[in-house]
């Protein structure tokens, strides 16, 4: 185990070798999959990050800053948090339901979606210099 985190170079595009003085870690190119999620110093602004897919495309790995942006992987898990949140919180709503009040809120969504559907018909009715499509009443039946 690595008691620092490396500095990592791509050296003749078959290994990750760690550039710090005394240590002789690398990695074959095949395994290099091992190092995501591991920390390393970005070439850059010297930081400790953790690497990800990305910054193993470059020769000399840099930190998601230093590239310009959010890493695919932490906007992905941020995303998965969000909805992780939301399927829990409307999991929780409805196990505190009765049957009935579970048969309610369904029959309310599908009465939301057929009055949707009944407005969206009534506006192919009407064309738009109609003045019921304007909110007034006509005659043009």
């Amino acid at each position: 185990m690595a008691k620092h985190p490396h500095r990592l170079l791509l050296q003749q595009r078959k290994t990750w070798r760690c550039t710090l003085e005394g240590c002789a870690f690398f990695v074959h190119l095949g395994l290099a999959h091992v190092l995501i999620g591991k920390n390393a110093i970005c070439w850059d602004c010297n930081e400790i990050f953790t690497i990800d897919a990305h910054s193993l495309k470059e020769e000399m790995p840099r930190c998601s800053s230093c590239r310009g942006g959010v890493s695919e992987i932490e906007q992905n898990l941020k995303e998965m948090e969000k909805r992780v949140a939301l399927a829990r919180q409307v999991k929780m709503d409805e196990s505190n339901m009765t049957p009935y009040e579970r048969l309610l809120k369904r029959a309310k969504e599908n009465e939301q979606e057929k009055d949707e559907i009944e407005v969206i018909e009534a506006d192919e009715e009407h064309s738009s210099e109609c003045a019921t499509y304007n909110g007034e009443e006509c005659n043009c039946k």
